[in-house]
């Protein structure tokens, strides 16, 4: 044991400052790369978090423009439809005539995916559109 304590006494001093002062610098790099990784992880969430936002409001208005331009077609088509029979009460035409005009005019217009839109996104547009639909419909 002795002989070791020998062996530590005759490395000469500047070596020992060298050692120390390479112990202290990779220690110090060693914080600076874990506060780095530290900082960038950081960063990363915030921007994949920022992009996931503005990712979930462009799919937001894409739908909303969607539901606007289907709900559109389908008022115009409730409307185009039961058009005739207000003018039959109104004295215009004869139920028949208006019978007529509703098989002639060829309701294509599926409102599923209206309902769908409405379902999936905004839920809480659905009374509000069932108020219109009654309304147009009476």
């Amino acid at each position: 044991m002795e002989q070791f304590f020998e062996l530590l006494r005759s490395i000469p001093s500047s070596a020992w400052i060298a050692f120390c002062t390479a112990l202290l610098t990779s220690t110090l790099t060693l914080i600076g790369v874990g506060l780095t990784n530290k900082s960038n992880n950081k960063r990363l969430s915030i921007q994949l978090e920022h992009e996931r936002k503005l990712k979930r409001e462009d799919l937001v208005r894409d739908r909303l423009e969607e539901l606007y331009v289907e709900s559109k077609r389908y008022m115009n088509a409730v409307v185009t439809h039961f058009l005739p029979y207000r003018r039959v009460m109104e004295g215009e035409l004869t139920f028949n005539q208006a019978l007529d005009l509703s098989i002639d005019s060829r309701y294509t217009h599926n409102p599923e995916r209206v309902y769908l839109i409405m379902d999936m996104y905004f839920p809480e547009l659905r009374v509000s559109f069932a108020g219109v639909e009654h309304m147009l419909s009476t």
